[in-house]
């Protein structure tokens, strides 16, 4: 997001580590008064039916118990017609841990919470 821009961002979360760290980063980028972060479960999002522009999760979804659920509830809070993006890492069942060339893709795509 462009520092000064009129868009705004809420960041849902169950780890207050994550929160903070956002938070904190926001500051530096220069994008804290538009972004806010609530601490909840992404099963029970406590906003109400139609409330969001446009969703998106980077490897959160694929934690969920009940993925129809999930993306049950992500559909309840976005406004109709609206968009849902993910990007989610994912082992398939042609993942071979024998296999070098799949050791070596599944290492060169881990990518630790800074």
């Amino acid at each position: 997001m462009k520092s000064g821009s009129m868009t705004s961002v809420t960041g849902l979360n169950n780890n207050e580590y994550q929160i903070t760290r956002g938070k904190l980063l926001d500051r530096k980028a220069g994008v804290d008064k538009t972004c806010d972060y609530i601490k909840a479960d992404f099963m029970k999002m406590p906003f109400p039916d139609n409330s969001f522009d446009a969703a998106y999760a980077i490897e959160a979804t694929c934690h969920a118990p009940d993925a129809v659920g999930c993306y049950k509830e992500i559909h309840r809070v976005l406004k109709p017609g609206q968009c849902f993006a993910a990007y989610e890492w994912c082992m398939t069942n042609s993942f071979d841990p024998n296999n070098k060339e799949h050791q070596s893709i599944k290492v060169l795509n881990f990518k630790p919470f800074l």
